[in-house]
């Protein structure tokens, strides 16, 4: 008996290191700094927004970083509600860089209910900084 229940700690215990030993690789770090930037923009966390983007930002129509966060505030003081779903996503990963285009359908609402929904072609470059994945670039046009 004493030597099953051994047996299956030192299992449990190998399993655990397995799990906590297993790194995510870059491709999935990337995703997961995508889904958190758009989990902050759809709970109206602007502290946060600048976390996700590069020193050198740039996006489309002159926007640079401080510009960029101004317009993505006034638009989120204008829509209570935000949902951000992102479909046919491409990600071309190198050492040194991650081009990511995906088609994002966003919704906009004062209340509960969408009043405005448009659908876009979005762009991004994302680069290392202080070892994290950045947005150094941003471009979208209207599908």
């Amino acid at each position: 008996m004493t030597q099953k229940i051994s047996f299956y700690v030192f299992v449990i215990t190998f399993c655990i290191g397995l799990i906590s030993c297993s790194e995510m690789s870059e491709y999935e770090v990337l995703q997961k700094r995508i889904t958190e930037l758009e989990s902050y923009l759809e709970s109206h966390n602007t502290g946060k927004i600048n976390n996700y983007l590069a020193k050198d930002f740039s996006a489309g129509k002159g926007f640079n970083k401080a510009r960029f966060t101004l317009f993505i505030r006034y638009h989120l003081q204008k829509n209570k509600n935000i949902v951000i779903s992102r479909s046919n996503e491409t990600i071309k990963l190198s050492d040194t860089r991650a081009d990511v285009t995906a088609d994002i359908l966003l919704l906009g609402a004062s209340s509960w209910i969408p009043e405005r929904g448009r659908t876009y072609q979005v762009e991004s470059r994302w680069v290392k900084e202080s070892g994290l994945w950045v947005m150094s670039r941003l471009r979208w046009t209207t599908k």
